[in-house]
Parts: structure tokens; sequence; C-alpha cells
């Protein structure tokens, strides 16, 4: 353990927390559709903890037993993976004391009871209620969270949700510090310069990367494809790069060397991206895992442009299919542009549209001179 002397926190290694002999309970409440990153990221973590200990158990909703498999799965009928449900649980456990929302769990009291340490991946829709649950289930029970958003996004979810989210990270982080058996678990060390002061005892343990599950293919495009992917909020710098691409179709000779992918759902100005003279391919909708595998597979390189972040799931993605990023100087992305084998890849300042038009011409000359 390492108590940094200038902060509160509380530093800790997953092995140090974890029992590698005993067995380890990993809940993923609040999926609510397998074609979403929280699904995606569970699946991650499958191959994660097998890799770490055969003792696990790793418990999903019965809706999605045709899309998973293995020894250590289980599958149940869970109430809290209803997303309507799970919002009023949220909403009702700002005032119900958790003597009453106890009951709302109670899918989960025998693990609870059953386990010694559980692993839990979810929404700040559900976690606080959920985590304080199951501390009521069973008092020793050792409980790590898994924490992608020290601070909460500027996107769009009303004040209610906004609100929710501030409540629960504040209640999360006194958790952590005051209760004896529980840990945030962050993928960068970086992320604490946002919580330094407030959290208590965090693991720090990166990213686990994705597999995976699709053969690139080489383009039919005769130039760089550069690409946008994931739920598009106005935290990624959508303007930023928007402006950037501006810029660079003002030189002719550059625009039909230049195509860009921007899929993802969320608000986009897509007139604008429209009116560009550079090839586009907007997919401004969900699309599902394989064809986002597709998508990022088939880029040369993606872009992630982001005003502040804690981390990218697509950015790890990127590492999997070994895909060069440029990405800002925010957050946890600068481990994951350390992580990259490409030397092409590289960090910008957040903000600095200039910035991000010299990376991409700076990207496409190194590209030209290995050719």
């Amino acid at each position: 353990m390492n108590k940094p002397a200038d902060h509160l926190v509380e530093l800790y290694t997953y092995e140090e927390v974890v029992d590698a002999e005993q067995t380890l309970l990993m809940l993923s409440p609040g999926i609510f559709q397998k074609d979403g990153g929280m699904f995606s990221y569970a699946k991650v973590w499958i191959n994660e903890i097998r890799n770490f200990s055969q003792n696990y158990t790793f418990l999903f909703s019965r809706r999605y037993q045709q899309d998973l498999s293995g020894d250590h799965l289980i599958f149940r009928t869970i109430k809290s993976d209803n997303k309507k449900y799970a919002m009023v649980i949220s909403l009702l456990s700002v005032i119900l004391p958790f003597s009453l929302l106890k009951y709302f769990f109670n899918d989960y009291r025998e693990f609870a009871i059953n386990n010694n340490q559980i692993h839990i991946l979810t929404s700040f829709l559900l976690a606080y209620p959920l985590i304080r649950c199951l501390m009521k289930f069973k008092k020793e029970l050792t409980i790590i969270y898994t924490l992608h958003d020290p601070v909460p996004h500027q996107e769009k979810r009303g004040p209610i949700g906004k609100k929710l989210k501030f409540h629960y990270l504040h209640k999360i982080y006194e958790l952590s510090r005051v209760h004896p058996n529980f840990y945030l678990h962050l993928h960068s060390k970086k992320l604490l310069e946002d919580c330094q002061h407030t959290a208590g005892k965090v693991i720090i343990k990166p990213h686990p990367l994705p597999e995976k599950l699709v053969v690139p293919k080489n383009s039919n495009f005769d130039g760089f494809v550069f690409g946008v992917l994931g739920r598009m909020e106005a935290y990624k710098g959508l303007d930023i790069l928007l402006e950037a691409f501006q810029v660079l179709s003002k030189d002719a000779d550059i625009n039909n060397k230049i195509k860009l992918a921007i899929v993802g759902s969320g608000e986009i100005d897509k007139e604008s991206w429209e009116q560009l003279p550079i090839l586009t391919d907007i997919q401004n909708r969900r699309v599902d895992e394989i064809e986002f595998h597709e998508y990022i597979s088939s880029l040369d390189c993606l872009l992630l442009p982001y005003r502040k972040a804690s981390q990218s799931g697509v950015g790890y993605l990127a590492l999997a299919y070994e895909i060069p990023i440029i990405a800002t100087n925010t957050g946890g992305l600068p481990d994951i542009i350390k992580q990259s084998s490409d030397p092409r890849s590289r960090l910008i300042s957040p903000n600095k549209s200039g910035e991000l038009v010299d990376a991409i011409l700076s990207f496409m000359k190194i590209e030209q001179h290995s050719l």
C-alpha cells in the first residue's frame, strides 16, 4: 500500500485487495442493452478476471444467456436490470432508509451472503444504492466498485440526473474513506487529480484490452481514413473536430486524401459535416458490437479530441486493433497513448483545433514517408 503525503487517498493494487484463492463475484447490473458500452466492458472483464484467477463467478441477467457462455457465468432474472425499475430505485434511494431499500435488491442477497468479495461494474444509476444494500446483507463483505468518471460529464442528463450523479459520487467517495472494506477502482493514476481530496481507498488497475471480434479488412479508399466513434457528446470535442476539418478541407490537395467516419448515436451537426468537401461516412445511430469493431478496424487513425475525459473504451479498442490514436492530454487518455505501440500516436492539447490540424497533417506525412 502507498499513502501519498499530499492527499487523502490510499493506493492499492488489485492483488493486495482481491484474494485470488477465494471466489470473486463480479456483478454488472444496469446493462440495459447488449449493444451498449457496459455490455462490451463486462465482456472484457470476463477475460481479465479469468487471467487473474479461476475462482470467480460472473452474474448476468438472464436476457444475455444466448450471448454469453462459460463455466463461471450465472444467469438470473434480475429486477434492477430493467431501466425504469433502476431509475425508480435511484430516486427512492435518496429518501428511503436502506433498511427498506434493500428489498429492491433481494436478487443479490444470497450471492452477497455466500461470497466474501464482490467487484461491481455498473453505472451511477445503481452503484450507490446497490453498494449500501450489499453492505447490509453482509457487513464483512469486501466490495470494489469501478468508477469510470470521477467527475460527471456535462452531457444532457437533465437537472435531476446531474444532481443524482453528484449526490452519489459524494456518497461513494465518503464510503471509500469510512468503510474498511470498500474500495474504488480507477483505470489511471491521472484520474486521482479529480478526486484526491475526497476519495479514500483506491485501486489502480488499467483498463483491460478488448478482444478482437473481426479480421481487419483493407479499405477501398485510396487515402487516409480517420474516425470518431462512440456516443456523440459535447465533452468529446466534436466542435473542435469540425473546426479542424474545416481548415483541412480548404486545401484541395488534401480533400481527396481524407475520409472521415463518424459513427455513434447522439447529437451531431450533420449538415455542417456534409457540407465539407471531403468524403464522410456518418452513421448517427447505435451500431451493434460487430459493426462497431468493423468500423474501428478499418481506420487508419482514431481521433479523440475530448475536452475532458476519464478514459475511453473506444481508445482501448483501437489499441487492441493496433490503430494509431490522436488524443487530447486529459484524464486517462495519456495512458492510452503510452500503451500504443504505434509511433504515430500522439497527444495534443484540449480545445486546440490548430494542434489537431497539425497532428493530422503530421500523421499523413509520416504515413506517406513510410510508404
